[in-house]
């Protein structure tokens, strides 16, 4: 481990004055960002929380974000490029900040703020730094998030590693290290991108999951790409949701093996479900839907009781960790081969990373995929609810209602409302069949004996979810999840 020693300028104890100019300028940048959660709201206060140097010209800066309303402060973490003239913003657009980082991880360094540390981890511990072969090139990814990712390649120019760094910053385990760590650790399911690092903050008695560092899987495209590309050309892909539904199933009896305490599966009691029914009565009674909120009268009405809201059924039936917010975009079709994986049998990690000898024997290593496969990511949750909200236990129906209501959004988007019904038939007929294979129930009891009640009960929860995001956002979609609430609320 590398102990990297604190610098005094130009970043690490900025003036006050300078921290006042900075703070005014995050201010008018702030909302103008992808990933900034409080869009709308208006910004009431900005604080200097802590400051740090990763190396020459390499800021890391943590912002609190307090906005006019009942929500407590908002941390979030820039990164800076720190040039002769001063601080300036948006350093991970420069291609010497993005090689800092992780030359820091290949270090598994500890860099000294303020008023705490940063300390970057690689897993296995073994796993050690080859100073030759660093990554040549870095980019920003393009997608759509809210965080930001940075694309890594070796030195033929082949996209290796990405590393995705979180904006906005909750103390506690971030369940998109910890539940692919676990998968890896525990299991033999391997169709999720490897754990590589991860970069803590710490300071007092907190800490934070900054950033994770994951294998690059080469692909086709995410889902929701691959899915709207291959309807506007006129294809068949109900094979392909049929695998997706299989998958999603074998995730589902992978997470349930896991014995550790963050995961041993746990009966649904009744307290569970109440905690359920109130969440999804809170959501339709929020004001933020404003006159939608009449549209709704019918769901608040079943919402009175567990039993006529659906949940009843799953009282003693396992519940257990699960991805959180899943949909097209969380899966990546797979185009060719992999190029490399942390797992049990031997191997090597080549690039700008090396395996230690010991490693190297209990490493996966190369594992080649079929070219119509599909991988799962980005299990960090919905990023609108805290941490231990995310973290919690839920039913396994509550992933499906999700890629259900996604394969919705999608038949909306190409234009092709009648193609909806075949997709959901094909992905959860798949995923039935597949965790009934496993007994009645699933392994550790995860279904219901009747699945349509329940499934209603989250894909209601889900529209309403998407209803309000979608008059904050993007009103031109609000038709989508109307829509879903129109034809999932028909007496049945």
């Amino acid at each position: 481990m590398m102990q990297v020693a604190a610098k005094v300028e130009p970043w690490a104890n900025i003036p006050a004055a300078s921290k006042a100019q900075l703070a005014a300028q995050l201010g008018t940048w702030l909302p103008h960002q992808r990933w900034f959660a409080g869009k709308g709201a208006t910004i009431t206060a900005i604080k200097i929380a802590d400051t740090a140097v990763l190396g020459p010209e390499t800021g890391w800066l943590l912002a609190e974000v307090a906005t006019a309303g009942p929500e407590p402060p908002a941390m979030y973490q820039l990164m800076g490029s720190t040039p002769a003239g001063g601080a300036a913003l948006g350093g991970m657009n420069v291609a010497a900040v993005r090689a800092r980082w992780f030359q820091r991880l290949a270090e598994t360094a500890v860099v000294p703020t303020a008023h705490g540390e940063l300390q970057f981890e690689l897993f296995p511990p073994g796993l050690a730094a080859s100073g030759e072969k660093w990554p040549a090139t870095s980019r920003v990814g393009s997608a759509e998030q809210s965080n930001t990712s940075i694309l890594f390649a070796d030195g033929e120019g082949t996209t290796r590693w990405v590393l995705k760094l979180f904006r906005h910053l909750l103390p506690g385990e971030n369940p998109e290290f910890e539940i692919p760590r676990a998968l890896a650790e525990h299991t033999s399911f391997r169709h999720v991108p490897a754990a590589l690092g991860r970069v803590l903050y710490r300071t007092g008695s907190d800490e934070y999951t900054i950033a994770t560092l994951q294998e690059f899987i080469p692909n086709d495209g995410d889902g929701w790409t691959y899915v709207l590309r291959q309807l506007a050309a006129g294809a068949d892909i109900r094979a392909d949701l049929a695998r997706l539904g299989g998958r999603t199933a074998e995730l589902h009896q992978a997470l349930a093996s896991i014995a550790a305490p963050a995961f041993r599966p746990q009966p649904i009691d009744a307290a569970g479900l109440e905690h359920w029914r109130r969440r999804a009565l809170a959501g339709a009674e929020d004001v933020r839907l404003g006159s939608y909120r009449d549209q709704l009268a019918r769901w608040r009405a079943r919402l009175a009781d567990l039993d006529t809201c659906g949940l009843a059924g799953l009282e003693g039936c396992a519940q257990i960790r699960i991805h959180g917010d899943y949909h097209l975009g969380q899966v990546l079709k797979t185009a060719v081969a992999r190029h490399f994986s942390l797992g049990r049998s031997r191997g090597s990690l080549e690039g700008g990373l090396r395996l230690t000898a010991a490693d190297a024997r209990s490493a996966r290593g190369i594992s080649k995929l079929p070219p119509d496969d599909f991988f799962i990511f980005d299990f960090e949750g919905e990023p609108a609810r805290p941490l231990s909200e995310r973290r919690r236990r839920g039913c396994v129906l509550q992933d499906v209602a999700g890629m259900l209501r996604s394969l919705s959004y999608a038949a909306h988007a190409a234009g092709q409302p009648a193609w909806e019904a075949g997709a959901r038939k094909s992905f959860l007929d798949s995923y039935l069949e597949t965790m009934r294979g496993q007994g009645a129930g699933g392994p550790a009891g995860l279904l219901p004996a009747q699945v349509a009640p329940a499934l209603a009960f989250f894909e209601l929860e889900k529209a309403v979810y998407e209803l309000r995001y979608e008059l904050a956002h993007r009103p031109d979609w609000v038709a989508v999840p109307l829509a879903g609430l129109a034809a999932l609320l028909l007496p049945s």
